[in-house]
């Protein structure tokens, strides 16, 4: 099992951040980080919960390497020998008359990947999973029970980002939301009630919302 070090490490590298630029986010010096990394120095309690509020990971997970699930998901697009591009699926709910025109109409051929797969320059990210949706708390964002949800592991989570996380051992789907350091997250059902995620809670957010596969049959 990794050290708590190297968990930090392996999500800075997944992140493609220098020390330097880490270290400035979660409020440290670059060698306070490096010796974090290299196990010289423990990190204390509010640095690891501004590293937990940075990354989405929780701090359950970076001191002991125990989590929901899905903490070492580190799945990457590939290609196969047709050249299409494919994206795993994990087995797991996220609790959310004309005549045919003829060729004269076609505008381009397009790849249907291309619709599913995320948008490099747009930030999007490149590792990827998707789940089903299997309940009801996010319609209101145009997300229904039967969706197949396109998620970056990669992409930066953002206020408003709609994301898939663990929130003491449940999948979810949920916005998220940050302000003064409090982090909740809204359902958009009005069934549901936000969450307010405490130092309490096991949380950890696997990946942002970047397609939203549906289904009519």
């Amino acid at each position: 099992m990794k050290t708590l070090g190297e968990r930090i490490k392996a999500e800075r590298v997944n992140r493609k951040e220098s020390q330097q630029v880490f270290a400035e986010k979660v409020g440290i010096s670059q060698s306070f980080l490096s010796d974090i990394e290299r196990g010289v120095q423990i990190p204390g309690g509010e640095v690891l919960l501004a590293i937990s509020r940075y990354t989405g990971i929780s701090i359950d997970f970076i001191v002991k390497g125990e989590d929901a699930g899905w903490g070492d998901l580190r799945t990457t697009v590939s290609d196969n020998e047709n050249g299409s591009q494919k994206i795993p699926l994990f087995l797991c709910p996220a609790a959310a008359g004309s005549p045919v025109p003829g060729d004269d109409y076609i505008e381009e051929m397009i790849d249907i990947s291309t619709l599913l797969l995320p948008n490099k320059d747009r930030g999007e990210g490149t590792i990827l999973f998707s789940c089903r949706v299997t309940g009801d708390s996010m319609i209101g964002a145009g997300i229904d029970r039967g969706d197949y949800l396109v998620c970056s592991r990669d992409k930066q989570v953002r206020p408003g980002s709609i994301v898939v996380c663990s929130l003491n051992g449940e999948l979810t789907v949920k916005r998220y939301e940050q302000s003064g350091g409090e982090v909740q997250l809204f359902p958009e059902n009005p069934k549901y009630e936000p969450i307010r995620i405490t130092s309490e809670d096991s949380f950890r957010i696997h990946g942002v919302l970047i397609r939203v596969v549906k289904s009519f049959s």
